[in-house]
C-alpha cells in the first residue's frame, strides 16, 4: 500500500484496537517465585509496557480516538495498565476477537473503515477483515506480517503501538496537538 492510501485510510481512525501481548509488550512473561502452588489467574506475572506508546495512547485519547484492548490472556496487569492510560474498553480471555470489535463498532456507531486494528500472531488475522487499518509490529508472526496493511518498523512492546498512532495522528493534521496544549 503507498503512503497516498496509507494516509487516507488513517484519516478516518476514530478507533484504535489493540492485542496486549506481543503489541503493547514484548510478549515476554516473566513469572517470579512467588508464584507457586497458584492458578494460572494469580501467578505472579511481570509484564514491560512501553512510556512512549503509552503517551502516543494518551494523546490520540486527547485528540478523539477510542482506545480497546482485546486479548486472549486475562490479566490484573492489563487492567491496570489500561486503567493507567484511560483505556475503558478492556476485553480478556478471548480468541474470537471478532465479535468483540464488531460489537465495539455498533456500540461507538463507527463503521469498519474508521478502525484500527494491531495484533501480532495469527488469533489476530480474523479481525484484519472487521477494520479500515490492519497494523503489526515489526515482529509479528509471518502470516500477520503478510496480512496486515501496515507493518511498524518496531517490534511489539518497543513503540509499535506508537509509531501506528503518530502515523495516524500526523494524518488526521492533530499530531502536534498534545504539545500545543490543544
Amino acid at each position: 500500500m503507498n503512503e497516498k492510501e496509507l494516509n487516507k485510510i488513517a484519516k478516518k481512525i476514530k478507533l484504535i484496537a489493540l492485542d496486549n501481548d506481543g503489541v503493547l509488550t514484548d510478549g515476554h512473561v516473566y513469572i517470579n517465585d512467588h508464584s507457586r502452588g497458584r492458578s494460572l489467574q494469580h501467578l505472579g506475572v511481570t509484564k514491560s509496557y512501553d512510556i512512549r506508546d503509552g503517551l502516543g495512547i494518551i494523546m490520540a485519547r486527547n485528540a478523539g480516538i477510542t482506545f480497546a484492548i482485546i486479548t486472549g490472556l486475562k490479566s490484573p496487569i492489563v487492567e491496570e495498565r489500561a486503567r493507567q492510560l484511560g483505556i475503558e474498553e478492556v476485553h480478556q480471555a478471548l480468541f474470537d476477537k471478532s465479535d468483540v470489535l464488531k460489537n465495539l463498532l455498533v456500540r461507538y456507531k463507527l463503521e469498519y473503515h474508521e478502525a484500527a486494528y494491531m495484533g501480532d500472531d495469527i488469533i489476530d488475522i480474523p479481525v484484519f477483515s472487521e477494520v479500515g487499518l490492519s497494523a503489526a509490529p515489526a515482529n509479528a508472526h509471518a502470516e500477520v506480517v503478510s496480512e496486515a496493511k501496515w507493518v511498524a518498523t518496531k517490534n511489539g512492546g518497543y513503540g509499535a503501538v506508537r509509531e501506528m498512532i503518530d502515523l495516524i495522528l500526523s494524518s488526521q493534521g492533530k499530531q502536534g496537538d498534545f504539545v500545543k496544549g490543544g
